[in-house]
């Protein structure tokens, strides 16, 4: 499957460009009261869905094009979900087509930007898409999948990591594959079609023509919601047990907010305190289970526990709390040193308190012990964000 979830190294993905102005006229009865993105699939407005998988993958900023009943869909989503922040570019009155809702909206876009259509659910490696196609150099990228005429009518010919042929009207037997539903644009390529077209499927029919338009192989089948079949097929898929939908979805979708720069202290001192209490639990467990199950006598059992929890404490901090979408300041041997010495300290600090401070204060060891380990946590947590990971390093001459 190619969802990997929100991959946190790297610069951020480009802004996501969401198509969501379509009539939905094949929907019927379905889209009279209510825009096809805000149709009910599996417990939630569908464009709920996407956004989900959008924060999944680790997107931060979506412009959504929007056109019939658009005040809806603003009105319901708002300007922040799942951590993206969402802006709103309306069609004109006679509706743009969707290159020209794009070409509308260019000035909330940057540089460079993704294309994604708002009835579609695309289980693809986002980042993997957008890094691919900035190493390409090329104004454009279109993400195709092998169709051989399964899912709908093959439209496209990929070769040697170009599509060189794109025709939605006039298919030809050597298409084998179709536009999976997700591209990429520069501002320069949208200037590639004349002014009076407003269909975007010509304007990449034109970047294949001269070569410029990257293609990116998918893996997993789409699922979108243009017609009642397939908005009851996509329905089940996002409601069965083997895909992590729902309130799965969330979790994956709250988490990957939670690693966010956009996430700040609080996002910082969550993924914190997941940490410390999964290797207290793992500590725990691996000195339980040698001393009392494989015979392991204490003392050692301790020491192995203890070895562990240290281990995946520096590798959870370093890969979950911090990296934040940024360079570590520090080398590694550093960080370790640096981790290795406050760990200690922590360590040694907790014991002479709990040897000392109760006699001098009057109250229990275990009342010492937590006092101490509120300060020891605060400190470190301190500590650890400026002095650890992302301290300065010191400049040699």
């Amino acid at each position: 499957m190619s969802e990997r979830g929100a991959n946190c190294t790297g610069a951020p993905l480009p802004p996501v460009c969401i198509l969501a102005g379509g009539l939905g006229t094949r929907l019927g009865e379905h889209v009279r009261a209510l825009p096809k993105p805000l149709i009910e699939v599996a417990g939630a407005p569908f464009l709920e869905h996407q956004l989900r998988l959008l924060a999944f993958h680790g997107v931060e900023r979506v412009v959504l094009c929007v056109g019939y009943l658009g005040e809806l869909i603003e009105r319901e989503i708002g300007a922040s979900r799942h951590g993206i922040a969402i802006a709103y570019s309306y069609d004109s009155p006679g509706l743009d087509g969707t290159l020209g809702a794009i070409r509308r909206a260019r000035g909330l876009l940057g540089g460079r930007f993704l294309v994604l259509y708002g009835d579609t659910y695309l289980r693809i490696d986002y980042r993997a898409l957008a890094e691919s196609w900035t190493a390409s150099a090329l104004p454009a990228v279109m993400s195709v999948l092998r169709n051989e005429g399964r899912w709908d009518v093959s439209n496209a010919v990929l070769r040697d990591g170009l599509v060189v042929r794109y025709d939605k009207a006039n298919p030809t037997p050597e298409m084998r594959w179709i536009d999976y539903g997700l591209g990429g644009l520069t501002q320069a390529a949208l200037d590639a079609a004349p002014e009076g077209e407003h269909d975007l499927s010509a304007l990449y029919r034109l970047l294949a023509q001269r070569g410029e338009l990257m293609g990116f192989e998918a893996s997993e089948r789409f699922y979108e919601i243009g017609s009642p079949a397939a908005l009851a097929e996509t329905d089940a898929f996002l409601q069965s047990p083997g895909y992590a939908g729902g309130a799965v979805s969330e979790l994956r979708a709250t988490i990957a907010h939670l690693r966010s720069p956009r996430s700040g202290l609080l996002g910082q001192l969550v993924r914190f305190g997941l940490v410390g209490g999964s290797v207290a639990v793992l500590y725990l467990s691996v000195t339980t289970v040698l001393s009392q199950v494989l015979g392991v006598p204490f003392q050692l059992a301790l020491v192995v526990g203890f070895t562990c929890g240290l281990l995946m404490h520096f590798t959870l901090q370093r890969l979950f709390v911090w990296i934040h979408y940024q360079d570590f300041a520090l080398a590694l041997r550093h960080q370790v040193g640096r981790y290795l010495t406050m760990a200690a300290a922590q360590y040694g600090v907790t014991a002479l308190s709990t040897a000392e401070l109760p006699g001098v204060l009057g109250i229990s060891e275990e009342a010492v012990y937590v006092m101490t380990w509120a300060v020891v946590t605060v400190v470190g947590f301190l500590l650890m964000r400026f002095v650890i990971f992302h301290a300065e390093p010191v400049a040699h001459s």
